[in-house]
């Protein structure tokens, strides 16, 4: 080290190890990998009008069927779906109402499943439109757009 003033200047590269002698040291330590784990890749997570659409990958070198993958919002399980071992993924999942996306790939045999998460703040945004208000013969006639597809007529009545 080399001291100008209130300036050091380090005349060496910095060096960092990583802390080995741990229960279960990082991959870089070496040691043993276990080559049995289910994996998953989430590459993304995005919000779009019918639920949260993921993408990605999975797989298991033990799978002798599918692999099953297991979606989460905010810790709450929202859906469950297989993927050939190895393959790429885009699901729609239902939308849920919160901060984090994860998936967990089941392991089959021996090893364990891995999580993968991404941040995505899932909010419910309304979807379609307003367009009639009328008095009907029990109360009041409601016509919307977009939301036809999520009501049997595309008309509800409330009474008042």
């Amino acid at each position: 080290m080399l001291a100008l003033g209130p300036v050091a200047v380090f005349t060496e590269p910095a060096v960092a190890a990583p802390v080995c002698d741990v229960p279960e040291p990082p991959p870089v330590c070496g040691g043993d990998v276990d080559e049995a784990n289910a994996w998953v890749n989430l590459t993304s997570a995005s919000r779009v009008p019918t639920g949260v659409q993921v993408k990605g990958s999975a797989g298991d070198p033990d799978a002798t069927t599918s692999v099953q993958v297991i979606a989460k919002i905010s810790g709450v399980e929202v859906g469950r779906f297989s993927v050939a071992s190895g393959s790429a993924f885009i699901r729609t999942l239902p939308a849920r109402y919160g901060d984090t996306v994860c998936l967990t790939a089941v392991s089959q045999g021996a090893g364990v499943g891995e999580t993968a998460c991404r941040t995505l703040a899932v909010r419910f945004d309304p979807f379609g439109s307003f367009d009639e208000l009328s008095p009907g013969p029990s109360g009041l006639r409601v016509r919307t757009g977009m939301w036809r597809r999520r009501w049997s007529s595309g008309v509800s009545r409330w009474s008042t």
